[in-house]
């Protein structure tokens, strides 16, 4: 979907409310985040197909490992679609937000997301708790748009800003409802 750079940049200039500035700033760092979440998946998807490969392939034991054959697995699919629909929110994101407006926190979101999304991959058998963690977050960011969403289409404010942010939203709702 195709965004008017231009509308936005003169909707910027000309009526974004005071409060908009720290929201799409939170909105960068969370899209960061989520970027990472899915690396750490995919990073921990990859360890325990490596793992459970070399112990069959050394032993002739099958670990009953959920991502020995990663090219089969449901998750492995939902890991990848998902990281690319976020790193485009991260771009459309990065248009948005100047280097000097955003978090200076941005290295402890990539870390943290990181860990979201490798740990519930390695700690269950299934992708089970990754489901349950991006459920999770996705209802929370869901929340956090319609935050900003809501009093811009109220107020008429920034139609194609808000229309950039209702395409994020509604694909973190898809995603969300993936899990």
């Amino acid at each position: 979907i195709a965004f008017d750079w231009n509308k936005i940049r003169d909707e910027k200039g000309a009526r974004w409310p005071q409060w908009l500035a720290a929201e799409l700033k939170s909105d960068h760092a969370g899209e960061t985040g989520a970027v990472w979440i899915y690396k750490g998946a995919e990073a921990a998807m990859l360890y325990r197909n490596r793992a459970s490969n070399t112990i069959l392939k050394l032993t002739g034991i099958d670990t009953g490992c959920a991502y020995r054959e990663l090219e089969k697995q449901e998750a492995w699919g939902f890991v990848q679609e998902h990281m690319r629909t976020e790193s485009q929110h991260l771009e459309l994101m990065e248009k948005l937000v100047p280097k000097s407006e955003r978090s200076s926190l941005i290295p402890l979101w990539k870390i943290s997301g990181f860990l979201l999304g490798a740990i519930p991959t390695v700690a269950w058998r299934s992708p089970t708790w990754l489901y349950l963690t991006v459920e999770a977050v996705e209802t929370f960011v869901e929340k956090h748009y319609m935050n900003h969403i809501e009093p811009l289409q109220e107020s008429g404010e920034a139609p194609e800003l808000t229309r950039l942010l209702r395409h994020c939203c509604e694909e973190e709702i898809h995603h969300r409802d993936d899990a």
